[in-house]
């Protein structure tokens, strides 16, 4: 997953160039705000309900996914009208990535009835086969078509996707009624929450590149911000897949009030910072490198903008990790009003900052909405669960990459080989200064294993 992720963010900027990589980012932004309007909050409403239904009435799931797929149509419908609307004159690509987005929202049902069912496997592989089908696609299809075939890419890639993953679903889904275990109002009174908390977490990231084109009205700067930005949500969602393999176990530990709920919070906090600060550390110094050797010349102007996104993927990994507590424990109102607290802040924010500095004043907005959200976060959850060794999962993580930032600017790399050379030198020392001061051990990788391996036992009994 990490080597395609790396993969796409080289042979897509090379291929499209920055103003190619404008227009696709501006149209990707455009999916991503739809997908998360009409996906009506089914994936984070599966996932946290079919691990409890499992438990104690199987025959509601099917049911339960049927209503969310059957709701999904007069919302599509009027979203797509409101759409002619506000894009008179650019109807017909609106259409296609309306479209686009009713497909991707129904492979997120997929997706988030696989991982209710724990197979965590087939979750990873989900959006592994996504990418790699975006990026087959564009590099085979915008030579040929140009802007028609980057449109094309977005709308096919999750397609195909749910053409492969949407057959396994028959061996998952028990037979059943058509009954659910409560009213579906029920269900949705608690989703609704999900589902605009997630609209607003969306139009958070994306409304940047909607914002920055229209008042800069410039595609190449266009494209500059969609890549910078795109790396820092990769980057981020790859470090949330990290946390959520670990999320059925939280809630059927919550569900059972098993004592290994704590351990289970602590290990996700531990090793999200362990893996979060080397990364943000080593993106910070070696970018500029990276973007002229893999990317290209043409994308450097870039490197300042992904420097300034960097404290963002932080704030993004601290939040999302406080907010599922929020979920496990049915806080679902509280959630919305932290991310409603978010979106204002940085929608002002962003349009006085965009309008003042240009495309640099969309990072620092997005940042400063998140710092204040974190600060809103952080004593709720508290409240809700206490994790033990808060600030030294922290600390230890930030003097390891200290160290890592200063071995880097001594052997300053230039080149490819050398790039790797310094990268597996400051990954040996980044390890070797946290088990000094003991911020890892070799009992680390075995608890955290064991813990997995008996929420899958539990959750097959």
């Amino acid at each position: 997953m990490i080597l395609l992720a790396v993969v796409q963010f080289i042979l897509i900027p090379r291929t499209l160039g920055p103003a190619g990589m404008g227009y696709y980012s501006y149209w990707l932004s455009i999916f991503f705000i739809l997908s998360s309007v009409l996906g009506l909050g089914g994936f984070p409403l599966l996932s946290r309900y079919i691990p409890e239904l499992r438990l104690n009435c199987q025959d509601a799931i099917k049911p339960l996914v049927k209503y969310l797929l059957l709701i999904k149509l007069p919302v599509f419908i009027l979203v797509f009208g409101l759409g002619q609307f506000f894009f008179v004159h650019t109807r017909s690509t609106f259409s296609i990535i309306c479209i686009g987005a009713l497909l991707a929202t129904i492979e997120l049902i997929v997706e988030g009835i696989i991982y209710g069912y724990n197979r965590i496997s087939q979750y990873s592989l989900m959006p592994l086969f996504r990418i790699l089908f975006r990026i087959i696609l564009l590099l085979s299809l915008y030579p040929l078509l140009q802007n028609k075939g980057i449109l094309l890419a977005i709308v096919i890639a999750p397609l195909l996707t749910l053409l492969i993953f949407s057959a396994s679903l028959f061996r998952i889904l028990p037979e059943s009624s058509n009954k659910l275990d409560r009213p579906l109002s029920a269900y949705l009174k608690s989703g609704s929450w999900l589902y605009f908390s997630h609209i607003l977490s969306i139009l958070t990231f994306w409304l940047i590149i909607g914002i920055s084109k229209f008042f800069l009205n410039d595609i190449t700067r266009i494209g500059l911000l969609g890549l910078s930005l795109q790396i820092c949500l990769l980057i981020s969602f790859l470090l949330f897949s990290v946390v959520q393999s670990m999320l059925p176990t939280f809630v059927e530990f919550h569900l059972n009030k098993d004592i290994r709920m704590s351990s289970s919070l602590k290990l996700s906090w531990k090793y999200t910072n362990l893996l979060l600060f080397p990364i943000v550390t080593g993106i910070f110094m070696l970018i500029r490198p990276v973007i002229l050797i893999l990317i290209g010349e043409s994308f450097l102007p870039s490197v300042p903008l992904i420097r300034l996104f960097l404290p963002n993927i932080i704030l993004f990994s601290w939040i999302f990790h406080h907010e599922q507590v929020l979920i496990i424990h049915e806080k679902m109102r509280s959630l919305f009003l932290i991310e409603f607290t978010r979106f204002i802040i940085f929608l002002i924010l962003s349009v006085m900052l965009i309008k003042l500095h240009g495309i640099s004043g969309g990072p620092v907005a997005l940042f400063l909405g998140s710092l204040a959200v974190f600060g809103l976060i952080l004593p709720i959850t508290w409240k809700l669960e206490k994790i033990k060794k808060y600030l030294a999962s922290i600390l230890k993580p930030i003097l390891g990459s200290i160290l890592m930032a200063i071995l880097i600017y001594l052997i300053k790399p230039d080149e490819l080989i050398e790039l790797l050379i310094c990268g597996i030198i400051v990954i040996i020392s980044y390890f070797g200064i946290l088990w000094i001061m003991r911020g890892i051990d070799k009992n680390d990788l075995q608890k955290f294993k064991r813990i997995l391996i008996n929420a899958k036992l539990n959750s097959r009994k």
